[in-house]
């Protein structure tokens, strides 16, 4: 065996005795994820550092690579890429071309299985609509958005009687309450 089978063969025993390590967007995405879950069992003045990171498995300062603006950072992370990916699903029944009964139910199961597969978001939503002092927040003014471009397009489909008429904000209401207060 020649010094050169004899390196090879010592960095492949030490490549397949390591352990594969972890990327840094799997420590961000279980920070996102430990995150909402405390955020939204505790608030987000309950919610500690020390707990998410002790929960990760990584050192609270660690924290602060992932996301420099520490805990503010990390909410708004976590409710901003949430409404983002519900505004791009919804966002993909409207513009698919179907019927628009076939788009509203889209929207409504498409909801409620996104909330099913991440229930945690739904109790942040929850959380955060009750503890609200009365001035809208950034992410309620992300709802309302998301809320009107479906308002809009069920009116729209009305005027144009490809929708019989029924009152519009209840409807959406009671969707929005049923969804989240089931896996919130």
């Amino acid at each position: 065996m020649t010094w050169t089978d004899r390196i090879d063969r010592k960095i492949g025993s030490e490549l397949a005795n390591n352990k594969p390590t972890e990327t840094r967007t799997d420590t961000r995405s279980r920070l996102l994820t430990e995150a909402a879950r405390q955020f939204a069992e505790f608030g987000y003045e309950g919610a500690s550092m020390r707990k998410i990171a002790a929960a990760v498995g990584i050192k609270a300062g660690s924290i602060f690579h992932h996301f420099p603006d520490g805990k503010e950072q990390l909410y708004r992370t976590i409710y901003m890429e949430m409404l983002a990916e519900i505004l791009v699903r919804q966002s993909d029944w409207i513009s698919a071309g179907d019927a628009p009964a076939d788009v509203i139910l889209g929207i409504v199961t498409g909801s409620w299985e996104y909330f099913a597969s991440h229930p945690t978001y739904a109790s942040l939503i929850l959380r955060e609509l009750l503890q609200a002092d009365g001035e809208p927040s950034e992410f309620e003014d992300q709802g309302q958005f998301i809320v009107a471009q479906i308002r809009q397009y069920i009116e729209t489909a009305q005027q144009q009687g490809q929708l019989s008429q029924f009152s519009v904000n209840p409807f959406i209401h009671q969707a929005t309450v049923r969804v989240l207060a089931f896996f919130g």
